[in-house]
């Protein structure tokens, strides 16, 4: 083999392997998020869907006793919202604009409040009731871009929410939400109250798109002794 060929062959392997290193960074180089692109890809990622449903864990303290419970909600894009939580404080919730109704079947009661004139459970409830798009996070609540952190096994992006509205100001200082990059859909969430202090945690799993979801699913169904409380 004459010098020539093998200098030849020598530059050819070198541009070769910095090719090939440089591809390999690329792949390797951490995508950098932004507020807007992840709300960006939340939008892309509800977009044509009829409704979700999900498995849901809640985790506060209420009153220096801590509150646990677990259940599953169901959500449609017309709005409505119904969740089943269970635990030592079981309850259901049912949004259907412009009401909203919390039963507590262990004081055989169900709360029903005027969305309108209440906006403080839009603060407090909107996440519970799995608002996924980036669009309505960005119309209800200021957002920042805090950090990309893995959580129990999930690459999360993580996004400070502060309520716009007054109302849900004086409920809600502050909810951090962890979003799962895979499905773009929020994994957990952290609620911080302002008066209080408290703060309660709503981990998702098992999230599925359906679109079989009846509208009798919405309605209020509970014993017809129940008293209903106008809050």
């Amino acid at each position: 083999m004459t010098t020539r060929v093998i200098r030849h062959l020598a530059w050819v392997l070198t541009v070769l392997f910095v090719a090939l290193s440089s591809a390999q960074a690329g792949s390797d180089k951490e995508v950098t998020w932004t507020v807007k692109s992840v709300l960006k890809e939340m939008d892309k990622a509800v977009k044509g869907l009829d409704g979700l449903t999900a498995e849901l864990h809640w985790d506060e303290l209420v009153c220096s006793q801590k509150v646990v419970g677990s259940g599953k909600f169901y959500v449609n894009f017309a709005g409505q919202v119904r969740a089943e939580v269970g635990g030592n404080n079981p309850r259901t919730i049912i949004v259907m604009p412009p009401f909203f109704y919390i039963y507590k079947p262990l004081e055989e009661i169900a709360e029903r409040y005027y969305l309108p004139s209440r906006p403080d459970l839009i603060g407090q409830y909107a996440l519970l009731g799995f608002i996924p798009s980036g669009s309505d996070l960005k119309k209800n609540y200021k957002v920042t871009f805090l950090r990309s952190e893995e959580l129990d096994g999930h690459d999360t992006v993580v996004l400070n929410l502060a309520p716009k509205s007054e109302g849900a100001q004086g409920a809600i200082s502050a909810i951090v939400l962890w979003v799962d990059q895979a499905t773009w859909m929020p994994f957990q969430q952290l609620i911080r109250h302002s008066s209080s202090g408290m703060q309660a945690t709503i981990r998702y799993a098992e999230i599925t798109s359906t679109e079989d979801l009846s509208k009798e699913l919405f309605q209020k169904v509970w014993p017809p002794e129940t008293k209903i409380v106008a809050q």
